[in-house]
């Protein structure tokens, strides 16, 4: 049997998880651009961990999914390319278009130079840098994949420690130890946050271990509370700390933000409780949130552009364009998810059956 079955619960979770990490960027660009309810609930600065969480369930999952799938690499790219490529593709062409017209004008939604390699998924401009890096993610798991179950200890070990080393690399850029730059860890490098999807996707594969499972249910009294509380006080203290305003904290320590190693552990520890059906977090199970999660990638490649309409053509307070601006997109994301996302997902997943074979074994173990 290749992966697990998940009950129905458990995949709430997972959209609530998602939800949750598209709350944390939109709350962070919609301050960002002077959009809140109130001045001392200003959130800007903590949208890069609402990514790296996304990093890190994408990481998990698809570990997951391909596992269960058995599919070929090729029928498992076909798939993964039309779910995130096409709309992608219409968003930056709407760019290109307004930009050939009106010029380069707004901050974070700009396409520049080399065109091409945009299509291509090769480098992006902005607030679309997420997507080459995702896509160039998936290029390489299902090599961890394989590896891990050749070598489990070996890909354990190497994977923690360069992903540990990655994370020293990128504070040693942020606080300048050297004289010059550690040129791959640049958001318009396709490794941006590559340790990230790494650790989620190996903590997926141990999650198939049965002797990891066993650990879990024998201390899972204790091993519950314990994950609750660290996940409840890396968000609490990322709020405190890194938000420009909340509740009058103005620490403004936008460096934690950069802390990749420890929140993709924290955040996969998470999901992995969260698959294990952790009690403590059944309030993701929420309806609203769980929406939000479905239609989260509609919702973050147009959540930027309904900002700029909102702030360039009404002239509100900034409680009220929050408001206008969060009803637009929960409209526009749905509208996008059902008649743009879907049909894609489903053409890709004809085309993968269609010119492709599959795995002749996904019994790895």
């Amino acid at each position: 049997m290749c992966g697990i079955l998940m009950d129905k619960e458990r995949f709430f979770y997972f959209d609530g998880l998602r939800g949750l990490a598209v709350l944390i960027v939109w709350l962070s660009h919609s301050s960002g651009r002077d959009q809140y309810l109130l001045e001392f609930l200003n959130f800007h600065g903590i949208g890069h961990v609402g990514v790296m969480l996304f990093f890190s369930l994408s990481g998990y999952l698809l570990v997951l999914s391909y596992l269960k799938s058995n599919d070929s690499y090729f029928s498992y790219i076909i798939k993964r390319y039309f779910r995130i490529a096409p709309l992608y593709y219409i968003v930056i062409f709407l760019v290109i278009v307004y930009q050939a017209f009106y010029g380069q004008n707004y901050r974070y939604l700009y396409i520049v130079d080399d065109v091409y390699s945009k299509f291509l998924l090769f480098s992006a401009d902005g607030i679309f840098w997420t997507i080459p890096v995702e896509f160039f993610f998936y290029l390489f798991l299902p090599f961890v994949v394989f590896l891990y179950f050749k070598n489990k200890v070996s890909v354990v070990f190497f994977g923690g420690f360069f992903s540990f080393i990655y994370f020293l690399a990128y504070l040693f850029n942020e606080f300048k130890v050297f004289y010059f730059d550690l040129v791959f860890l640049d958001i318009e490098k396709l490794s941006q946050f590559f340790d990230v999807f790494f650790v989620g996707a190996l903590f997926a594969l141990l999650s198939e271990e049965r002797g990891v499972i066993k650990f879990y249910e024998k201390h899972r009294a204790m091993l519950e509370v314990t994950i609750f509380y660290l996940f409840l006080f890396t968000i609490i203290f990322l709020v405190l700390c890194v938000s420009r305003n909340f509740l009058s904290f103005k620490f403004e320590f936008y460096s934690f933000r950069y802390l990749s190693f420890y929140f993709a552990f924290v955040f996969s520890v998470v999901i992995f409780s969260c698959q294990q059906g952790n009690v403590f977090f059944k309030w993701l199970a929420f309806k609203p949130l769980v929406f939000i999660g479905k239609v989260g990638y509609s919702w973050y490649l147009l959540h930027m552009g309904v900002l700029w309409i909102v702030n360039d053509f009404l002239i509100l307070n900034n409680a009220i364009k929050f408001m206008v601006s969060s009803t637009l997109l929960v409209c526009l994301s749905y509208l996008s998810y059902r008649f743009i996302e879907v049909p894609f997902i489903i053409f890709g997943r004809r085309m993968a059956k269609k010119y492709s074979g599959r795995r002749k074994n996904c019994d790895y173990k």
